[in-house]
């Protein structure tokens, strides 16, 4: 049902979404690259043949507008790294200056070796060139984040 559903919200470029020259239009370009930056959020992957033909686009100019969707992604991702790294680190700040602000010392104990663990994730991430995998890993962090506010607004 989820592929149908993301098969349904792709259409295929129309000769009128062509300037003269045979390259797309602004506004068909930015829809393609929305479209595509929807589907590598959701599923983590793209086909590119698959997906070069359900636009009606050249598999070439598809890897290009990819290639373009995946530099976007991992800028945002990096810069949202780096802020929620320097979160972390001053919560963690926070739990070893203020003992008890969190909770039970067990309970501190276990949100801040939750934090290290994702300064560590980061950390080990920004070493190295990034891919996809990463990418997406680095996103599963950013996500993760969520939870360890909730957590600390339960306390």
């Amino acid at each position: 049902m989820g592929k149908r559903k993301q098969n349904q919200a792709i259409s295929i470029i129309k000769p009128e979404d062509r300037a003269g020259d045979g390259n797309l239009l602004p506004e068909t370009r930015q829809k393609a690259l929305e479209t595509i930056k929807k589907i590598i959020k959701h599923s983590g992957h793209v086909n590119i043949s698959a997906l070069a033909a359900q636009l009606g686009l050249s598999r070439q100019t598809t890897k290009k507008l990819v290639g373009e969707v995946m530099a976007e992604l991992k800028e945002d991702i990096i810069d949202q790294s780096i802020a929620f790294r320097a979160w972390l680190e001053s919560v963690v700040e926070d739990i070893d200056s203020q003992p008890g602000l969190y909770g039970e010392p067990i309970e501190e104990i276990s949100l801040k070796m939750k934090m290290l663990k994702q300064i560590n994730s980061i950390d080990k991430q920004s070493e190295k060139s990034i891919n996809i995998n990463q990418l997406l890993i680095l996103l599963a962090c950013l996500r993760d984040k969520t939870n360890l506010v909730k957590e600390l607004e339960k306390k």
